[in-house]
């Protein structure tokens, strides 16, 4: 007859009585490099979602969508003012960062274009994994 503490296959592991609350990103691309790029740097303080221009707005459609939106710097105009309509149309709206791409860096990197109270800390956690200041 077996002993019953040589029957169980796993392991007791102790479970950290403070959860994490990871942000939830949706990284809204034209360029896909540019995407993968960031979600590298993010995926590890944050869940990640990548999402086509065309279908970033389907992906704002779901309940809790996400806290914080970071679009690509390679938007259309038509593409950036609708999502940033649909950012605005949040029930509770999301802050949006925005990456930028402008000749001889002398500009920040990336533009806060919103930032709710609530987002805040979301927010801050993304601009810290996007550009650590190690």
């Amino acid at each position: 007859m077996r002993d019953w503490r040589r029957a169980a296959s796993m392991l007791v592991m102790p479970v950290p009585e403070t959860l994490l609350v990871e942000p939830a990103v949706l990284v809204a691309y034209v360029n896909f490099a540019v995407a993968i790029s960031m979600a590298q740097r993010l995926m590890e303080s944050c869940q990640v979602t990548l999402s086509s221009a065309t279908s970033a707005l389907t992906s704002m459609a779901r309940p809790a969508a996400c806290d914080v939106v970071v679009l690509c710097p390679y938007l259309t105009p038509s593409e950036r003012t609708l999502l940033l309509d649909a950012c605005a149309a949040q029930k509770a709206p999301p802050a949006v960062l925005e990456l930028c791409d402008e000749p001889g860096g002398d500009t920040a990197p990336v533009r806060v274009l919103s930032l709710p109270r609530v987002r805040r800390r979301s927010a801050q956690t993304v601009l810290t994994a996007l550009f650590p200041t190690s």
